[in-house]
């Protein structure tokens, strides 16, 4: 909980970044909101989401703007920034409070990098992915508006003292989530290139998505050929490593990888290897042993998304059966 100084800090630098926003008409909201202005420029009409992802309840953003916080300042960041936690009034049948996350970029953030990950964001929408509802980049600090996951980053969650009450079920539950969300991903041919505990976020009822989409691309090819250098190490593909080659298949070796996080209770792969040892043991056949009390099928799971040859992977959504068949079978 925030305190009371830090509550005025926030707002105090959030509240006129938005008011000013709405003024020259810089946010822009994607598909599902509907934006009415007066000739004044404030704004004369709810902010209505027709999506369905809030109850088709309205957002009042100038009578009940930032009513609450319930963050701290730099509770937690992604690529681009910290984040802050916002509480918007929704006003509904029942009188709901709807939550949402303000992200304020940092100054010094990539514009034209930012522009990608909202081109991205802004057309993928999935139950197990996070939302994008607003974004403001007329000029810096940029920010944007998606929903809050009150649990925070499934890394943090998974070694907290709640994470680690979570039975195997539970945990098998948590990577089927993960998996629908990026088997959607891979029907709209995007690629993550960054899948991993730290970037899912862990909502009420143990409900999964996946977030930071800051190295991910849209392909119209099988795969994509990448330059930059600032990879997630223990989390690549092989071809990843040395070729810079990503594709949905190198999703999947991340995924694999991402399923030891989760059963040892986000533990770090690789354990006693580093970067370099990592990969020249990955050429040479090494693959990360079951770990403590793992499902036989979960690490033949693993084991198949770490084949050396990219097509010899499974598919997303195949992975997603197997992981719901063998729940029923816990």
């Amino acid at each position: 909980m925030c305190s009371g100084k830090c509550s005025r800090i926030i707002a105090g630098v959030l509240y006129p970044l938005v008011i000013l926003s709405i003024i020259c008409n810089t946010v822009l909201f994607f598909p599902g909101w509907d934006v009415k202005y007066a000739k004044g420029g404030h704004l004369t009409d709810e902010v209505k989401y027709m999506g369905g992802i809030v109850g088709g309840g309205l957002l009042v953003l100038i009578s009940a703007l930032f009513i609450h916080l319930t963050g701290k300042q730099g509770c937690c960041g992604n690529r681009f920034g910290m984040l802050f936690s916002v509480v918007f009034a929704a006003v509904g049948a029942a009188g709901a409070v709807y939550c949402f996350i303000v992200a304020l970029l940092d100054s010094e953030v990539n514009h034209r990098e930012f522009q990608k990950e909202v081109q991205i964001l802004k057309n993928l929408r999935h139950r197990h992915l996070i939302s994008l509802f607003a974004v403001c980049t007329a000029s810096p600090p940029y920010y944007i508006i998606t929903e809050l996951m009150e649990k925070g980053s499934l890394l943090q969650f998974l070694r907290g003292p709640e994470g680690k009450e979570l039975d195997a079920s539970s945990l098998i539950d948590i990577s089927s989530q993960v998996a629908d969300g990026m088997s959607y991903l891979e029907e709209q041919n995007s690629i993550h290139r960054d899948l991993a505990a730290r970037n899912v976020l862990v909502g009420g009822d143990y409900v999964c998505k996946v977030a930071d989409f800051g190295l991910a691309r849209v392909i119209k090819e099988p795969f994509y050929i990448s330059k930059d250098k600032n990879i997630p190490f223990k989390w690549s593909a092989p071809e990843a490593l040395t070729h810079g080659k990503f594709s949905s298949k190198s999703d999947v070796w991340s995924f694999g990888v991402l399923l030891y996080e989760i059963i040892t209770y986000g533990g770090i792969p690789y354990p006693g290897f580093n970067n370099h040892e990592v990969l020249q043991q990955i050429i040479e056949g090494y693959r990360m042993p079951a770990p403590a009390k793992c499902p036989d099928f979960l690490h033949k799971i693993m084991l198949s998304c770490w084949k050396a040859e990219p097509d010899d992977r499974p598919h997303f959504k195949s992975l997603r059966h197997q992981l719901d068949s063998n729940f029923y079978e816990l």
